[in-house]
């Protein structure tokens, strides 16, 4: 009933379709985002959560950005972002994590699939008209800031025993 994830699908070189991952995404908006703004500074922050991969940081820094690490989930990015007013000491560009949310603005202080879609559709139409894709948009990202690889590993622990498991990682 609600739109908070968008993921993306694009045409490679062999015309099949390729899916980015949820960092490669919110690597590709942050540098949209930080590159076509001309007063970025050390009040403007960027929130990433704990298991979202570094390149987005690393880009908002090089940028002059400020960036956060918060706990995983969005509730933990919108109270940065109510701290931030409160305390009027950063400005909030954006915030993502890996697992395909984005947030640009402050009107909204969750993960949003509407406003991420049409910068989404931004961005890709910026590229294009300087004859890019965004996978050559990411290859860009990754020859300045250096490669990253991210994969996503599952666990299903069931049962009594998994809940022991569970228990004692949790504990350690």
């Amino acid at each position: 009933p609600d739109a908070d994830r968008v993921g993306v699908a694009v045409r490679n070189s062999e015309g099949n379709y390729q899916l980015l991952t949820g960092n490669q995404i919110g690597a590709l908006l942050t540098y949209y985002l930080v590159s076509n703004k001309t007063d970025i500074n050390s009040k403007d922050a960027v929130i990433m959560t704990i298991v979202t991969s570094e390149l987005g940081a690393n880009i908002a820094k090089a940028y002059g950005a400020t960036v956060f690490d918060t706990l995983t989930g969005f509730k933990f990015i919108g109270e940065k972002i109510n701290e931030f007013e409160e305390k009027n000491d950063y400005n909030f560009l954006f915030g993502y994590e890996e697992s395909y949310g984005y947030l640009a603005g402050t009107f909204v202080r969750d993960k949003d699939a509407v406003i991420s879609s049409v910068l989404i559709v931004e961005m890709a139409a910026f590229y294009k008209s300087k004859g890019l894709t965004l996978l050559d948009a990411i290859d860009r990202i990754y020859k300045e800031y250096g490669y990253y690889s991210d994969a996503l590993d599952s666990f299903t622990f069931k049962g009594i025993g998994g809940k022991d498991k569970i228990k004692s990682i949790v504990d350690k």
